[in-house]
């Protein structure tokens, strides 16, 4: 039973390491200052998505250059050192961990898993099976 318990445990302990994140439109001085504080969005005048991973960027005066991933108009990613003066950047999106958001995932993840444990698995279950056993023939 412990075994069981444990491996519950851990199927709801999991989303924690995926999480939720959310996005928040911020302005070029709301940029995270520190490396590796949070992942970034940009959207440019041209239309295109610049996605930039917390450790990948840079802000260097009027230019935030970095590694990154562009997106185009027909959803087609590729990888890129870029480098954009903010004067062509649309809207600059952040990407923040939600803690409430993850427990309420995580509690739900684990509540579910718990009931679906103690169904699959209670000893004072009323649901016992259907087995089908030969029939017997008698000439």
């Amino acid at each position: 039973m412990m075994t069981k318990t444990v491996s519950c445990l851990l199927v709801g302990s999991l989303s924690f390491s995926v999480g939720c994140y959310t996005g928040v439109t911020v302005k070029k001085e709301e940029l995270p200052k520190s490396v590796g504080e949070s992942d970034i969005i940009v959207h440019t005048r041209d239309s295109l998505e610049y996605r930039f991973s917390g450790e990948n960027y840079r802000v260097h005066g009027d230019t935030l250059s970095g590694y990154g991933i562009r997106r185009g108009r027909v959803l087609v990613e590729e990888a890129l050192v870029a480098s954009l003066p903010f004067a062509a950047v649309d809207s600059l999106e952040v990407q923040r961990f939600d803690a409430g958001r993850t427990i309420l995932l995580c509690g739900g993840i684990g509540i579910g898993a718990a009931l679906i444990a103690m169904m699959a698995f209670g000893r004072h279950s009323d649901f016992q099976g259907v087995s089908i056993a030969p029939a017997h023939v008698t000439p």
